[in-house]
Formats: structure tokens, sequence, C-alpha cells
């Protein structure tokens, strides 16, 4: 497993910044839009960099116009490409305008390349981020507030 801690992740989100940023010349706002959960998370994390962005959380929960030339669809991994060729499919597209990744693992899968990215893997090891938790505990109202009654 590779573990990616907070300091690792947040040089990673400022390499991607300059990256999308070289990518996209000019002064006008660039759109984010993340896929969820963990290209949601990034793209937060981009916005809170700096103004030049304007961050859509959920690609698919907002109205986007993918003819724009200033968008980015941003994950946390592209490994099998199946998110990808579902978002073409979900928005009936030919292709998505710019895909960026901070873990790009295209090489293992024979699939084309994220646009941009950070770090390149060709073996299969998982990637987990410091976001991400061993095991999601289930916790009861009871536990949290003293009485299930008050949530």
């Amino acid at each position: 497993m590779l573990r990616i801690d907070w300091t690792t992740y947040h040089s990673m989100i400022q390499e991607l910044d300059k990256k999308i940023l070289d990518l996209f010349e000019g002064d006008k706002p660039i759109h984010i839009a993340g896929i969820p959960r963990g290209g949601s998370v990034a793209a937060l994390h981009l916005s809170y960099l700096h103004n030049k962005y304007i961050v859509h959380p959920d690609v698919y929960k907002e109205n986007i116009d993918f003819t724009g030339n200033r968008i980015a669809v941003i994950d946390d991994v592209l490994e099998t490409g199946r998110t990808r060729v579902d978002l073409i499919k979900h928005f009936k597209l030919s292709l998505l305008p710019c895909f960026v990744v901070l873990v790009d693992k295209s090489q293992l899968y024979n699939i084309p390349p994220a646009d941009v990215s950070i770090l390149k893997i060709d073996t299969k090891i998982w990637v987990k981020f410091y976001y991400e938790s061993e095991q999601a505990e289930e916790v009861s109202a009871q536990k949290v507030y003293g009485k299930e009654d008050q949530v």
C-alpha cells in the first residue's frame, strides 16, 4: 500500500495547481469539476490556493457546460479508466476536455493517460490518501449525543 500523508498530498496539490495553470494560460477562471469522492476533495483543496478556480465539487450534480475550453475534470486516481468512460457516456461527450489526476496508473491497464498527473505508477499498489480511514466506524446518535432521540 502506498500511503500519501497530508504533507505529501499538499505538495501534490500545489504541483497540480502549477500544471493546471500552465495548461490554461490567461486570467479567466478555470472550472474544476471533481469526481466524487477523491476528486471532490482535490478540487476543493485547489480552490483554497487562490481565486483562479470555479469549483464544481460533484461533476454529476452540477450543470457544467463541457463545450467551454477552461474546464478540468479532476479525480484522485486514474486506474482502469472506467470513471472517465462513464463520464463521457453520462454527458454524451466525444471526450473529456481535460482529465486531471493526482495518481495515474494508466500504464498498468494500457489506457490513455490523464492529461495532467503528478505521480505515475506502473504497479498494482493500492493508494491510500490521508483523508481515507482504515475502517469507517459506525457512530450511533446515542454515542455522540448520549440520547438517540436528540438527532
